[in-house]
């Protein structure tokens, strides 16, 4: 059963991405891809393409995990043990908002062997269908980069207490008063910063 539409209470935002310019351990959508023989896809709702893309090789195919054929519990359950535990709020919303999550999580080489070991000894791998793909970096047409809710996966799923740096009194909502005060701390210590 596809459950790509279930994934998007996780989604923040999407954007058009440059194919040449994938980074390996990010979150993409592939909307239009192309087939050795010819035939052109166009992936959308419940059988939506979100990959999470572990590898690129060196002949351009993409090595990841297919999504809308996990759920997300599952694939979360098995994300959450990737991400270093030392990282902080503060390195894990830099990691979403740069989408670089090379940063949070364990390292790994281009090609995403360390990641795909961890893939094959668990279930994601062995389900049916497997939510393993290769797709070739030439077949896609269009994709866009997905960009996770930080909140989400900082507060719920890290069970880390996280707030917005402009939440100064740390209550879970931001006034316009307490923007005020941080954009001025700010300005401030740049400020000082150039007359020192």
């Amino acid at each position: 059963m596809p459950f790509a539409n279930q994934y998007k209470k996780f989604i923040k935002k999407e954007t058009l991405a440059v194919k040449t310019s994938l980074k390996t351990r990010n979150f993409y959508k592939i909307i239009t891809y192309e087939y050795a023989d010819g035939t052109k896809k166009t992936f959308t709702g419940p059988k939506a393409a979100l990959i999470f893309l572990i590898g690129i090789t060196s002949d351009k195919k993409l090595k990841c995990l297919k999504l809308g054929e996990v759920r997300p519990e599952k694939f979360f359950a098995w994300f959450k043990k990737l991400i270093k535990p030392s990282m902080d709020c503060a390195k894990i919303r830099a990691a979403f908002i740069n989408q670089e999550f090379h940063e949070i999580i364990i390292e790994d080489t281009k090609k995403g062997a360390g990641l795909f070991s961890k893939v094959k000894t668990d279930s994601i791998y062995t389900q049916n269908p497997t939510s393993f793909r290769t797709y070739s970096l030439d077949g896609i047409k269009q994709i866009k980069t997905i960009y996770l809710d930080e909140n989400w996966l900082m507060n719920d799923l890290l069970g880390k207490k996280c707030y917005d740096p402009m939440d100064l009194n740390k209550d879970g909502i931001v006034t316009e008063e307490e923007k005020k005060i941080y954009l001025k701390k700010q300005n401030l210590a740049r400020e000082e910063k150039f007359t020192l």
